[in-house]
């Protein structure tokens, strides 16, 4: 992968030359130690796919700005309630932590116990299972927090985030 991360370079007119060489380099770690490239690569991978929506959550929660959650309820809903507001801010704010949790976990883990595998099991889906048990465990606590309120369903909610992030590129 990070091979097809290194791809983009040529695209970019700015970058094209560094191309080459980190492409030799990247080609004599992968020949000479495979498998700490592959864990790199793993860890590079992991780190990007939770760095990212870290960024855009912990982004929205700064001073001025709406949280992302916020953003997308309203989309849904218009204009929100003071305690609707609140809950997807504090919502916003648990999947800051999840994010940053997720991201330590595999240092905390081999820290732990370096000569076991445990580290791994983030990588290898825990992270996305602990979001998806969060995710779904969600549903109903909101539902006991916001009462009196037409709840919207999930294929609203993904079309009011896909309105919000349209707007932000």
């Amino acid at each position: 992968m990070i091979l097809q991360v290194l791809g983009i370079i040529p695209m970019h007119g700015r970058w094209w030359f560094l191309f080459p060489p980190l492409l030799v380099v990247l080609a004599a770690m992968g020949w000479w130690a495979p498998i700490w490239t592959k864990t790199g690569d793993q860890l590079f991978l992991y780190g990007a796919a939770l760095g990212g929506p870290l960024t855009v959550f912990s982004l929205s929660l700064r001073r001025g700005e709406i949280p992302l959650l916020t953003q997308i309820a309203e989309g849904v809903h218009g204009s929100l309630r003071l305690d609707v507001q609140r809950y997807t801010r504090c919502l916003t704010w648990g999947w800051v932590v999840f994010f940053i949790l997720a991201l330590v976990a595999p240092a905390f883990l081999w820290a732990l116990a370096p000569h076991q595998q445990w580290w791994h099991y983030p990588l290898g889906g825990g992270a996305l299972a602990v979001a998806l048990c969060l995710f779904l465990v969600e549903i109903p606590v909101r539902r006991l927090f916001i009462r009196q309120f037409d709840h919207a369903t999930l294929g609203q909610n993904l079309r009011a985030g896909y309105m919000v992030f349209m707007k932000k590129h």
